[in-house]
């Protein structure tokens, strides 16, 4: 929401800025004094929320006056996107990086893209989306104009883009089918934590979760142990993860400076995760008065166990090891999050400052939010419908032609389930229950992830082709089992073909610039005469 301040609310933000200007004079080195400018960032737009906010309560819950101030910012918002980014960032490195801020020119003027406008739109407008998303009529009155302001706004290169039409399909516009998220060790391991046996230390009041991967130890310290009710769950992963995911779409397009601060919307994201927050029909006042108290107690108790999650990963300090753009890093007891909060409807996150910079530096995959609503009770299936997407988004696998398969021992690495040497060496060897205690869970994960994350799967030899009707009925050892690959379809699966092509025409361009560059210097030196 675009607001004028206030000649009071100036000072206050300027106060704010001395206050942490002077604490950074006295900082005693540089990791004090960003550790104080990350400080100085959140306050500053925790104040710009709460102005924003009152900005937006004034409005009094009147669709149509929420509708006429909607419309009356977003040709604001579209002329400030394209100030910034013509101000920030050069063509180049949008190409580069991969940011997708321009679109095409035109007539020779530089535009900003028609997605990136309507992402924009989208975060400024949040509060007024929220409001009148449950009337389908005013929502489909401000999604038209939307595109009809970013198709012929000057700014934008007046490309189509389409945006949901109803209240039931608005929840695109704030968790789309796949969110763009940076994503490394953090992100990748922690749902495998798990059910894994937490080593609690009384006397210190911590607890540690250990495991081992291919490329090193993983450690997970948990402070205040004895303060923080639920345990670590895939539903902790989720909302890491799409936490990570608002905080990607935040701060992919602004060059050097983070933002680690990231709010979304409560009921939307508990609806993602299964909670039935809603009210339904009823057909007496009775029932619906019954229908209304059923459906608060939903939103407490998602409340209460989102603020479970928010607890333990704010209580989490981690330690590992990975390579990040070619180099080792060692990262030692990393805080995830600085600070949590639900208030208004809005769950809101600040990563910590090594977090937020380590998640800048790191490469994005797309994360399937069909993934929310993969029942929590079911890691195995959270984990490998997970791999599955980080899999498919592999540049290197799409070049292959293998992003939608996976061996079947590739799968189980990422499960809990049993080995074949697990069952061969208990007490009793039960190494031929691998059916029923590998094979059956397996399958019924991926039956799981079917109709959420994927589209249809089925078991394929090593270079993709089909099985026949008695190999599909012959799989009667564990051998045989594990020398097959899964092959699935990922649900609005993204569409890298273009992406890669203009990738690769930018390669073969920088390879033929240096080659004449090369050459150039190469030639004998013209004797004067």
């Amino acid at each position: 929401m675009l607001i004028n301040y206030t000649p009071e609310e100036q000072r206050q933000i300027e106060a704010i800025r001395q206050a942490y200007e002077q604490r950074m004079q006295e900082a005693a080195d540089n990791s004090e004094r960003a550790e104080l400018r990350l400080m100085r960032a959140n306050a500053l737009y925790e104040f710009g929320e709460q102005c924003e906010r009152r900005r937006f309560e004034k409005l009094g819950g009147d669709l149509d006056a929420i509708l006429k101030d909607a419309k009356k910012q977003i040709p604001g918002i579209i002329k400030q996107g394209y100030t910034f980014a013509t101000g920030t960032i050069s063509p180049e490195e949008d190409k580069t990086l991969e940011l997708h801020v321009f679109g095409a020119s035109v007539n020779g003027e530089q535009r900003i893209s028609a997605n990136f406008a309507a992402d924009l739109i989208r975060n400024e407008l949040r509060l007024h989306i929220e409001a009148i998303k449950q009337d389908d009529r005013t929502l489909r009155k401000l999604f038209a104009y939307i595109v009809n302001a970013i198709k012929n706004s000057e700014y934008t290169d007046n490309a189509e883009i389409t945006l949901p039409e109803t209240g039931s399909t608005a929840l695109k516009l704030l968790f789309k089918s796949n969110m763009p998220m940076y994503h490394g060790k953090v992100t990748d391991t922690l749902s495998l934590l798990v059910g894994v046996d937490a080593e609690e230390n009384t006397y210190s009041d911590r607890a540690t979760i250990q495991t081992k991967t291919s490329d090193g130890d993983y450690k997970v310290v948990i402070q205040d142990f004895s303060k923080l009710r639920g345990n670590l769950s895939i539903n902790t992963d989720k909302l890491l993860c799409t936490a990570v995911a608002e905080f990607t779409r935040i701060n992919n397009y602004s060059g050097g400076v983070i933002h680690p601060q990231v709010s979304f919307p409560l009921d939307e994201y508990a609806r993602r995760l299964g909670y039935e927050i809603d009210e339904r029909p009823t057909s007496t006042p009775e029932q619906a008065e019954k229908e209304k108290k059923r459906a608060a107690g939903a939103v407490k108790n998602a409340k209460k166990r989102i603020k479970q999650d928010l607890d333990l990963l704010q209580a989490m300090r981690i330690t590992w090891t990975e390579k990040v753009k070619g180099k080792v890093a060692d990262y030692d007891s990393i805080s995830i999050l600085d600070r949590t909060s639900i208030k208004k409807g809005y769950i809101t996150i600040g990563f910590g400052h090594d977090m937020a910079n380590y998640l800048k530096r790191l490469p994005i995959t797309q994360y399937p939010q069909g993934l929310l609503a993969v029942d929590a009770r079911k890691p195995n299936a959270y984990n490998m419908g997970y791999q599955m997407a980080v899999h498919y988004n592999m540049d290197n696998n799409q070049r292959a032609g293998t992003a939608t398969r996976l061996k079947v021992t590739t799968l189980l690495s990422y499960t809990s389930l049993p080995t074949f040497e697990d069952l061969q060496n208990e007490r009793q060897d039960n190494s031929r229950q691998w059916y029923t205690r590998i094979k059956e869970p397996f399958e019924a994960a991926l039956d799981e992830l079917t109709g959420k994350v994927i589209k249809s799967w089925e078991y394929v030899k090593a270079k993709g082709e089909p099985l026949t009707e008695q190999e599909a009925y012959g799989i009667n050892d564990y051998a045989a089992f594990s020398n097959l690959l899964v092959q699935f379809e990922l649900i609005d699966a993204p569409n890298h073909e273009d992406r890669l092509e203009r990738r690769d025409e930018d390669k073969k361009r920088t390879t033929a610039k240096k080659a004449a560059a090369k050459k150039k210097r190469g030639r004998p030196k013209k004797e004067a005469t």
